[in-house]
């Protein structure tokens, strides 16, 4: 399973779930400890993702910047 840091790093703890490496080709800040999956016997492997928003056209500005707002949270 592929999980963000901040969805995951909770069931980690909590010893709920076992994580083997995170997918960037560099450890993450947040988790210095956590090697890659490259380091963890994947040599060049990284897996990157990103999340986007979608509205409809015309939705009102101030209803965009909302979401700009609560997005960046």
């Amino acid at each position: 399973m592929l999980a963000s840091i901040s969805q995951a790093m909770p069931y980690v703890r909590a010893g709920k779930l076992r994580a083997l490496g995170v997918t960037s080709a560099r450890r993450v800040a947040a988790e210095p400890d956590m090697p890659t999956i490259a380091e963890s016997g994947l040599p060049g492997y990284e897996a990157v993702q990103w999340h986007g928003m979608l509205a409809p056209a015309k939705t009102p500005v101030i209803i965009v910047e909302r979401l700009q707002k609560e997005g960046r949270a």
